[in-house]
């Protein structure tokens, strides 16, 4: 998933495996506990970890990137909305041009996002559904598997 990665090298004549940890999106992390605050949060320096300043986990608060589906570009931006429109119309109501606007169904950069896809008439989503009798999912009643299209048409 690109999280993190993991190298051998020798280093004076001894094998060594290195992990490699990507950096997060969601920062500053931080002991939970202590909340978002300089005793809970910590930065590296050097060999060393030393505690936030206020400063320092305002500026990275403010540049989190939440990687939510309406923030996640659409894989195709040529897509239709059939479906979507027919599920208003049946309830009285109708989408003006604005819609995708609307419905938040762009990234900030106006591109259609996830949430756009998933509903768009066509998509490369599987949903695979299973119906079980009881709590302890032992005895497998139904199950489907509904796809490439509207999640309104699903």
């Amino acid at each position: 998933m690109g999280l993190f990665d993991i190298v051998t090298e020798v280093i004076e004549e001894v094998s060594v495996i290195k992990i490699l940890v990507s950096s997060g999106l969601e920062k500053p992390y931080y002991i939970k506990s202590q909340g978002m605050s300089p005793s809970g949060c910590f930065t590296r320096v050097g060999t060393s970890t030393q505690p936030m300043t206020t400063a320092m986990i305002d500026e990275l608060y403010a540049k989190r990137i939440h990687a939510t589906l309406r923030n996640i570009q659409s894989p195709r931006q040529d897509l239709s909305f059939s479906q979507l429109k027919i599920y208003y119309q049946e309830r009285g109501l109708e989408l003006n041009q604005r819609f995708a606007n609307t419905l938040e169904l762009l990234t900030p950069d106006g591109k259609y996002n996830y949430i756009a896809y998933l509903l768009a008439d066509e998509n490369g989503v599987s949903i695979k559904v299973a119906k079980y009798a009881g709590a302890d999912k032992v005895d497998l009643i139904e199950n489907e598997e509904y796809g490439y299209c509207s999640l309104i048409k699903v």
